[in-house]
């Protein structure tokens, strides 16, 4: 075997190019870790794999639309993304349609599905200062004994401040911290997750919002709620001190499986 040994090699003629091939049935083996090139060219995009003992091939790209691609060290497949995390939107109430001072969302159901989240998109009155609460019930109705503990807090933006308010003993929990500006131009957004255990532990909640109150001051912050009480939640309401007539609610179901 003949070995040859240089720093450079440039092709004799002007745009020529290199050719390096094997003898007969031999290969090309290129770099430190001897990697054996593949003697014929594949099809068109197909791309380079390795076998994990230097061998180089050509193989198809997996490519299938929605797939994930995963590599065991040696080759790349392509697999369906596991199941679980999808939002489904239970119900939409359109206050530009039907202006309303509440709104309820029934069909949760703890025993099949955990995890939901109330979305909240720029919910206004057009006109009117007003401030927001929160409540849960059951098949019988909204619960409005003293069962509700809040925290709720926001940051101030134009001022850098913050502003909080809680409570261990309430008929529902403050969604807004203070009372939201009512103009066209003031809205309020938030995205509520609330966790339904069952019917011997609590109901909890958390979540952001954003607002811009009467003074006005852009907020934003966060609220975490829990309601003490051993029955099946099934409902959710909030409730507003005025009639809003701007933005959407919506109760989604959260993916568990």
């Amino acid at each position: 075997m003949s070995t040859l040994k240089a720093d450079a090699v440039t092709a004799q003629t002007t745009n020529g190019n290199i050719d390096i091939t094997g003898n007969g049935t031999g290969k090309v083996r290129l770099g430190d870790g001897n990697l054996i090139v593949p003697d014929a060219d594949a099809a068109a995009g197909q791309v380079l794999t390795t076998d994990g003992s230097a061998n180089l091939t050509f193989a198809a790209t997996p490519g299938t639309s929605g797939n994930v691609l995963t590599s065991n060290g040696s080759a790349w497949t392509s697999a369906a993304a596991a199941a679980g995390g999808a939002w489904t939107a239970m119900a939409t109430f359109d206050f530009a349609d039907s202006a309303a001072t509440d709104f309820t969302f029934t069909g949760m159901d703890g025993s099949a599905n955990r995890a939901y989240c109330l979305v909240l998109s720029n919910v206004a009155s057009s006109t009117t200062d007003f401030q927001l609460t929160w409540q849960v019930g059951t098949s019988g109705g909204i619960i409005t004994s003293s069962d509700y503990e809040y925290h709720v807090s926001s940051l101030k933006a134009n001022a850098g401040t913050y502003a909080s308010d809680n409570s261990a003993s309430a008929t529902s929990c403050k969604m807004n911290t203070t009372i939201i500006g009512g103009t066209t131009a003031t809205g309020y957004s938030c995205a509520l997750y609330i966790h339904l255990q069952d019917a011997t532990s609590f109901t909890l909640a958390h979540g952001t919002q954003t607002f811009i109150s009467d003074s006005p001051m852009t907020e934003g912050g966060t609220m975490v709620y829990a309601v003490e009480t051993n029955s099946t939640i099934d409902r959710t309401k909030v409730t507003s001190t005025e009639s809003l007539n701007l933005g959407y609610a919506t109760l989604y179901k959260l993916g568990e499986a």
